[in-house]
């Protein structure tokens, strides 16, 4: 059975993606590819990831996202809401949205997810399992199918978070600000009287937001032990992300690898964290750092 797998985890708009895609360069690893994740079930679509161990695989890796026909690394809610039931909660239904723990997988559904990771594995010939979503942690409820489970949680300035997040709302990308009076049920109650009683818009609302999935994670990993849980702040990742890297690796107990090495250095990493300063204005700056006053997460600000 493959051991150890690596889940990465964060707020929407966090980082997890360019994590994914530079972690997903090492050999040791399988993911699901796009195209899985569009047909689940065939899990002998697992082997065309294969393509990455040519010769040429290196060179490939750098083309995968211009190429149509390459497999790519997805945050792949296709497959697993295909093998686990409540890996997803029906958003505006009779329950707030909370915390999956370890009541909510059976262990019919541990035992054949366990069963899908290795057959991954065995189609890839890799030894380690990688994969990424992101909301809620579902820290307590995978480690009932991956119990020596490795979970990465990328973290990055709440207040770029807010921006960008606010951005897909604006585009119409996401239907979260339509599905409000539901997320809100789950928030902490003075977070949630202070937002009706104060702000009640889109930006206010994704800061809280970030707020609420980073104090879940957090919540979430505290029964864990330092081997199990590493964090990533995304302003050190873009700014030096062999180092980074290369803590990550040793914690999952795998070598460094040279083919990150030369894909890490060919990736032109552009660090977005103080986009929300040019975009915003002044009084929706100052909102946002009132609102994210708290000590606990102001320690996360890059400034």
């Amino acid at each position: 059975m493959t051991s150890r797998p690596v889940f990465i985890i964060g707020c929407p708009r966090s980082g997890t993606s360019i994590t994914l895609d530079l972690l997903s360069a090492h050999e040791d690893f399988a993911w699901v590819s796009n195209l899985l994740n569009e047909f689940p079930r065939k899990l002998e679509l697992s082997s065309f990831n294969r393509v990455f161990d040519s010769e040429r695989g290196a060179f490939l890796l750098l083309k995968r996202h211009q190429v149509k026909t390459l497999p790519v690394p997805v945050e792949p809610w296709g497959f697993w809401t295909t093998y686990l039931r409540r890996f997803r909660w029906k958003t505006g239904g009779e329950l707030p949205p909370h915390r999956h723990n370890e009541k909510d997988i059976t262990s019919e559904e541990a035992k054949t997810v366990g069963y899908v990771v290795n057959a991954i594995c065995n189609y890839q010939r890799k030894e380690r399992f990688l994969s990424k979503y992101t909301d809620f942690p579902r820290i307590k409820y995978l480690t009932q199918a991956f119990p020596d489970a490795v979970f990465v949680h990328v973290v990055r300035d709440g207040r770029a978070v807010a921006y960008s997040y606010y951005e897909q709302l604006m585009r119409g990308s996401w239907r979260t600000w339509e599905e409000r009076e539901w997320w809100i049920r789950g928030w902490p109650e003075p977070w949630r009287k202070e937002w009706l009683a104060k702000y009640k818009c889109r930006l206010a609302f994704v800061a809280y937001q970030w707020m609420y999935f980073v104090n879940e994670i957090w919540e979430d990993a505290r029964d864990l032990s330092c081997s199990q849980f590493v964090e990533v702040r995304y302003k050190e990742l873009v700014k030096s992300p062999k180092m980074v890297l290369a803590n990550i690796f040793e914690k999952c107990d795998l070598r460094m690898s040279s083919r990150v090495d030369w894909y890490a250095d060919r990736l032109a990493l552009t660090d977005m964290n103080l986009k929300w300063r040019e975009a915003l204005r002044v009084e929706e700056r100052v909102m946002l750092n009132k609102i994210m006053k708290e000590d606990r997460f102001t320690r996360l600000f890059d400034s």
